[in-house]
């Protein structure tokens, strides 16, 4: 993720906040995608890409939890 929208998400800015959420999803998901095709990578890279996915993963449960959801209201 970019340095970049985790300091303006810091900073408050809820659309940087969005934009984290929406990343730290498809991530995983896009790196398990190009895994899964065969011949693209060598198995050691792909278990390499497994481990960040896992990170990735973990992150996302935070970034989407209740607890900084409540940090960045909706304005409706």
């Amino acid at each position: 993720m970019s340095p970049r929208l985790t300091v303006l998400a810091s900073r408050g800015a809820r659309w940087a906040h969005l934009r984290i959420r929406i990343i730290s999803i498809v991530m995983p998901l896009g790196i398990v995608a190009v895994d899964m095709i065969p011949g693209v990578c060598p198995a050691w890279f792909a278990v390499m890409q497994a481990a960040c996915t896992l990170a990735i993963a973990a992150a996302a449960f935070v970034i989407n939890g209740s607890a900084l959801r409540a940090v960045f209201p909706t304005s409706r």
